[in-house]
């Protein structure tokens, strides 16, 4: 039931109604396959004891089949045995394409489901999460559900081939029945009761250690230049390798445990049958009847012995897959931020009353009041470390303070209305694998208008002389996080990209930190020419500020405001 439970958080209706499609179909190939597997008993029969073939004759007689051998009766039973494999196989065909596609699909739809959800969580959440984390959920997660939806169509099919084997064979031998099913079902809770503990553990393991791999992997590539600079190429190949081996001890655990009750059944099987075939010689002396019995049991556990393997390797991915399913089931039913459609253009004031904010990790608290006007252009002055950013992500909505109340054109609103009508450049720029032109506009860029737009956004940001030089010119890739540009370019990139999005509010966070002292001048006298915006600046060189009309100074967890014609 715990499975059902998730498989409704995780899937949509209409999905849920393809799944149960899919299931109907197998199950239809099922019953179809079991048809077949009927229509050898009357071969096995005909072809043994001769009671059964003079029955057989009499009753087919009251249906004017006369003279028919035991030769025609195994042509029409091989024939039409033959016949509905044919077609069983044909659907199963079609069944499994449609299955592949849906179990794919269903993947992608889920991982991006996933990935929009992180987009759209809390910054806070953000803060406090492992990136690598984050990736192994939409990664890794993603591979095991896969695995636990393919391992229930096959459950699904397999346990209605076992009931249709196991009616076979109550139809022709009750007594047979009753005495192998209590020792089949005694195995197979040994078997369940024996690994199931070791299975959840394993599961564990799996998902802890494909998050530190993740996680390794990331700083390592993040952080090469330290790497080699500190020559620590060894220690970080020893840590991977560390997590890479008790992962790859997981996977071989459990590849052993997914083939073992092959093995075991198959001996449960074969012992069984010994068995039971001394137990019958010793009992009758029937011995064409016992024969053909033996021959049916046999041919019913060679078709029984892979479905109660698929079976017991069904249940065994089902716990396997249980971390990562609960893991993404509690991602997609999380409660999302809800994200405005778009942004705010007539700003004309923002108020922040009786604001009172503590960091959770931090050694300050916050409590003031401030206004901001549409068109001001605002300075935070503040050594390193003094919460010059805190107070810009409070500013920006990105944290809910603990008491207050803020008004945006006069109206009370939420800190998440903040973010829809701030443009954002921080301390280190995020550059993105791409062109200079999407790195700006992300995407966003269509007419002409948007080209007039650009242009005045590199010359803002002091780039547009740098771009004319390239080859490619605005058409120029970035690399990797921005690898063939230095800070300062990366820097202006970022500011580019904020004037581009033609927000009211421009914030900008100690974005002269990898600029000399003269471009550090050059870029503030520049945006400090767009006055229709408002400029919230944050820094810790005083000398930069001189044409801001308002100063925010931060000094032992408080705000002093400072007012300038």
């Amino acid at each position: 039931m715990e499975y059902f439970n998730y498989i409704k958080k995780i899937l949509s209706q209409k999905q849920i109604l393809s799944l149960i499609g899919i299931s109907l179909g197998l199950i239809i190939t099922s019953i179809i396959e079991i048809f077949g597997i009927s229509l050898i008993i009357p071969i096995i029969y005909t072809l043994t004891s001769d009671s059964f073939y003079n029955e057989l004759v009499l009753f087919l007689s009251n249906y004017n089949f006369e003279e028919i051998t035991k030769k025609d009766i195994v042509i029409v039973s091989l024939s039409l045995f033959v016949s509905l494999f044919i077609f069983k196989n044909f659907l199963l065909g079609i069944f499994f394409w449609i299955e592949s596609k849906f179990i794919h699909k269903t993947s992608e739809k889920i991982s991006s489901d996933i990935f929009k959800n992180f987009l759209l969580r809390d910054y806070s959440f953000h803060i406090s999460e492992n990136s690598a984390h984050l990736m192994s959920k939409i990664n890794n997660d993603m591979l095991y559900i896969k695995t636990f939806f393919i391992s229930l169509l096959v459950f699904i099919a397999e346990i209605i081939i076992l009931i249709g084997v196991l009616g076979i064979l109550f139809y022709y031998s009750t007594e047979i029945l009753i005495k192998v099913l209590p020792v089949l079902i005694f195995f197979l809770l040994l078997f369940y009761f024996f690994f199931n503990k070791l299975i959840k553990k394993i599961s564990v393991q799996r998902k802890k250690n494909d998050y530190l791999k993740t996680k390794k992997i990331q700083e390592g590539i993040g952080g090469i230049k330290e790497i080699i600079a500190f020559e620590k190429e060894e220690y970080f190949s020893k840590t991977y390798n560390k997590y890479i081996n008790k992962l790859i001890r997981v996977f071989y655990i459990y590849q052993f445990l997914q083939k073992l009750p092959r093995i075991y059944f198959e001996t449960v099987m074969v012992v069984g049958i010994a068995l039971f075939t001394l137990s019958i010689l010793f009992t009758t002396n029937d011995i064409d009847n016992f024969l053909a019995l033996l021959s049916i049991f046999v041919a019913l556990s060679l078709r029984l012995l892979p479905s109660i393997n698929r079976i017991v390797n069904s249940i065994n991915a089902f716990k396997y897959c249980l971390p990562a399913f609960k893991s993404v089931a509690k991602e997609l039913n999380f409660k999302k931020r809800k994200k405005n459609k778009q942004r705010v253009y007539n700003f004309q004031n923002l108020d922040f009353k009786n604001v009172i904010f503590k960091y959770p990790k931090g050694n300050f608290n916050f409590n003031f009041n401030l206004k901001i006007k549409s068109g001001d252009k605002i300075a935070i002055l503040g050594d390193s470390g003094s919460g010059k950013s805190t107070l810009l992500d409070l500013i920006m909505g990105f944290h809910t303070p603990l008491k207050g109340n803020i008004f945006l054109n006069k109206k009370k609103v939420l800190t998440r209305d903040l973010q829809n009508f701030f443009s954002y450049v921080p301390q280190f720029v995020y550059i993105f694998d791409d062109t200079i032109l999407e790195n700006i506009t992300l995407g966003n860029y269509e007419s002409s208008k948007d080209t007039k737009l650009l242009n005045q956004s590199l010359k803002y940001s002091y780039i547009d002389k740098f771009i004319k030089k390239l080859p490619n010119k605005i058409h120029t890739r970035a690399g990797d996080r921005g690898s063939r540009f230095s800070g300062g370019q990366k820097q202006r990139l970022g500011i580019a990209r904020a004037f581009y999005s033609n927000s009211s509010i421009l914030v900008f966070d100690e974005i002269t930190s990898s600029l000399d002292s003269q471009a550090a001048k050059n870029i503030v006298n520049q945006i400090i020419k767009a006055k229709e915006k408002t400029l919230i600046f944050s820094t810790h060189k005083p000398e930069l500020v001189k044409n801001f009309n308002k100063i925010l100074r931060i000094k032992n967890g408080k705000i002093y405001v400072e007012k300038r014609k």
